[in-house]
């Protein structure tokens, strides 16, 4: 009777699979050259695209001490949201897609911020970016205490980001993070962890409240603003993005990404 309880069992997972098969995670690379966070990619070999959003690549790798996180990213529409709400990177230790830890880079252009850029580029898309990129310098760290907390890479020792645009005006990002800001002073090598990239939902603005980004025919500032517009692939301003429309809207354009890695050993 053992026996034939037994082979039943076996028999059910065969025909339906096992509940408790653990997902298989990606391996990170070993980083044997340590990349200079400078929003380039010039050090980094195994870019690969997101199975779930192909306008995404990313790799991850580590050493002894850090995490690193370089990506491109190829979708001028998801760029333009990027630049416009800004992307949240989520640690996950246990496994279960809850977003705990984050980083918050590139941050969200404020509307003034915008404004002065536009400005200062001049109508320029290649000086825009050039512009923007000076502006990445700051990050927020999520999960530590009830607020986000504001870092600058001037200020700060161990974390690092950068950010840049290859010759295709492809926006490029670097993060360097401590492994035990992550996982605490105690971590092992081989440990499984889920990370999340999600661009940020749009800020809710009041009907009677203007904003740079709802009617570009209001001012010459946001009739020339490029943020409001979809840039091909020479950096050339393109089709203007409606402004009321979701992120996901459009095929392709919504980067909420769940990846799981596990850190490696030299």
């Amino acid at each position: 009777m053992r026996k034939l309880l037994l082979l039943l069992i076996a028999l059910t997972m065969v025909l339906f699979g096992c509940s408790c098969t653990k997902r298989v995670a990606e391996l990170n690379y070993w980083t044997k050259e340590v990349p200079v966070i400078n929003g380039e990619l010039s050090e980094w070999r195994n870019l690969q695209r997101s199975a779930k959003q192909k306008a995404f690549q990313y790799e991850i790798s580590n050493d002894e001490k850090y995490l690193y996180i370089g990506f491109r990213v190829i979708d001028p529409r998801v760029q333009t949201n990027i630049m416009k709400r800004g992307l949240t990177i989520w640690f996950d230790t246990t496994g279960r897609r809850k977003r705990y830890i984050g980083v918050g880079y590139p941050l969200a252009l404020s509307e003034s911020a915008a404004e002065k850029m536009a400005i200062e580029a001049g109508g320029n898309p290649v000086k825009m970016n050039a512009i923007y990129t000076e502006f990445a310098q700051d990050f927020d760290l999520l999960g530590y205490t009830d607020e986000a907390l504001r870092v600058s890479n001037l200020t700060s020792r161990d974390m690092k980001v950068g950010a840049g645009f290859d010759k295709l005006q492809n926006l490029v990002c670097e993060i360097k993070f401590p492994l035990k800001q992550i996982f605490g002073n105690y971590y092992a090598l081989n440990k499984i962890f889920g990370i999340n990239f999600k661009v940020n939902e749009e800020k809710k603005i009041a009907e009677n409240e203007a904003s740079l980004f709802d009617d570009p025919s209001s001012n010459a500032i946001t009739q020339s603003n490029l943020l409001r517009q979809t840039p091909n692939r020479v950096g050339q301003p393109g089709q203007q993005i409606p402004t009321n429309a979701p992120l996901n809207s459009q095929s392709g354009t919504k980067t909420n990404i769940w990846l799981m890695q596990q850190l490696v050993e030299e």
